[in-house]
């Protein structure tokens, strides 16, 4: 790439910043991405925000900046020699000597990107990075800049910041009146189906979610891993995401889609996990051979996928939910399972080896048999990890008792979702 080409690319990619595009809040503390001495990587699936952020960070700095998107087609022909155009574009544009914190978009995309950043860090040249394929990141950095990176995972937007969207806020879900409560559910119910994507939610057309899922899935997995069999690939992923919620078989996956090799099914799971269109958890088994053995659960990483691959809201309204709160889970805490036992638990929360919550999730409790159920597997999970609060979340339904001496809350997933953890 020539040098003359890099810098116009450059220039012309400054004025991005300057595009005031409707920006809702994020529940992310952008000053102390602007004050951490180490390189801040932001990890998440494409278009859940990560350039709007650094958009949001160019504003509030204090000092020069420089934005340079590698998603840019023009980045094609860059070379290992236009890293040091770059620093030689820095000093023409802002001096040697003046401090510039560099705004660095889908870095992952250019080969030797990852020295490049332990340079940029050694010369104390603070460094923001985006990426959206998280084993690329995640492999590279823990290599190459062990004990020089944090990793701020970017969701798509959760509940509470779609309502920011509508200019509603929540100060204390406890203290709400009908009227506001009702607004709010009827939001939930268009949130269950458009999802967090903030394209999405602006314009209302559901339909740029399947065009994220087809480009994501050519983009971030069909050309960085040489796919071939693509149409397996896109009908394994419609499989999974119809199916959320529910445990998987590598073996029967490999049957329905035609892919003969087991091993062939996990890897392209891996890929799509890489990319975050899905998630997995596991069953929690005391030993992790049991743990890693087992079936797991699949879960869809924005609920517009769903809808996506062609399920109505009245069809899979509880599949929806239950997506809903392991999305939620997802940004509160990292180590999330499930409970296999005979009743059967939907979540497991994790932390410092301790087990701290059971969740079940059901759309209401008004069906006799469903608070038998649900009660039965959550009490059976807290009683096999000693686990002292358990929850019960549904639409609507709000209560409190207690079964055999363990307290259990029936709470709603709106009050829930507004609730910081």
């Amino acid at each position: 790439m020539l040098k003359s080409v890099l810098r116009q690319t450059i220039i012309d990619q400054q004025k991005i910043l300057d595009f005031q595009q409707q920006y809702v809040p994020r529940d992310i503390a952008l000053e102390s991405i602007l004050q951490s001495e180490e390189i801040v990587v932001l990890s998440g699936i494409r278009r859940c925000g990560k350039s709007t952020i650094l958009t949001r960070l160019s504003k509030i700095v204090d000092s020069e900046f420089l934005y340079i998107n590698f998603d840019d087609i023009r980045f094609s022909d860059f070379s290992q020699e236009n890293f040091q155009h770059i620093y030689e574009i820095i000093g023409e544009l802002f001096g040697s000597d003046a401090p510039v914190i560099l705004l660095l978009d889908e870095i992952q995309n250019i080969p030797g990107w990852e020295r490049w950043l332990n340079n940029l860090h050694t010369f104390k040249i603070k460094t923001i990075v985006t990426g959206s394929n998280a084993s690329v990141l995640s492999s590279e950095l823990s290599t190459y800049l062990t004990g020089r990176h944090k990793t701020i995972r970017i969701h798509p937007l959760s509940f509470r910041e779609y309502l920011r969207h509508y200019s509603i806020a929540v100060a204390n879900p406890e203290f709400i009146s009908s009227t506001q409560k009702g607004e709010i559910i009827r939001y939930l119910r268009k949130y269950l189906e458009e999802g967090g994507f903030p394209a999405v939610i602006r314009s209302g057309d559901i339909s740029l979610s399947e065009q994220y899922l087809t480009d994501i899935i050519y983009r971030d997995i069909v050309s960085r891993f040489g796919i071939r069999e693509i149409k397996e690939l896109k009908d394994l992923t419609v499989y999974l995401i119809s199916n959320a919620g529910r445990m998987i078989s590598y073996k029967t996956l490999a049957e329905i889609t035609g892919l003969k090799s087991v091993s062939t099914i996990k890897n392209y799971l891996d890929y799509l996990e890489h990319a975050f269109l899905l998630f997995r958890i596991a069953p929690l088994h005391y030993s992790l051979k049991g743990t890693s053995r087992a079936s797991h659960k699949i879960y869809a990483g924005d609920l517009s996928f769903i809808q996506s691959a062609g399920f109505h809201l009245t069809e899979d309204l509880g599949q929806r939910i239950e997506n809903l709160i392991f999305l939620e889970l997802l940004r509160r805490y990292q180590e999330i399972y499930y409970y296999s036992g005979s009743g059967g638990c939907d979540f497991l929360v994790k932390r410092n080896q301790v087990v701290e919550e059971a969740i079940q999730v059901s759309y209401s409790l008004n069906d006799q048999k469903t608070p038998d159920r649900e009660v039965k597997g959550l009490v059976e999970a807290m009683k096999r990890f000693n686990v002292k609060k358990g929850l019960i979340l549904t639409f609507e339904d709000e209560e409190l008792f207690d079964i055999s001496n363990i307290g259990i809350s029936v709470v709603p997933i709106w009050k829930w979702l507004l609730t910081v953890p």
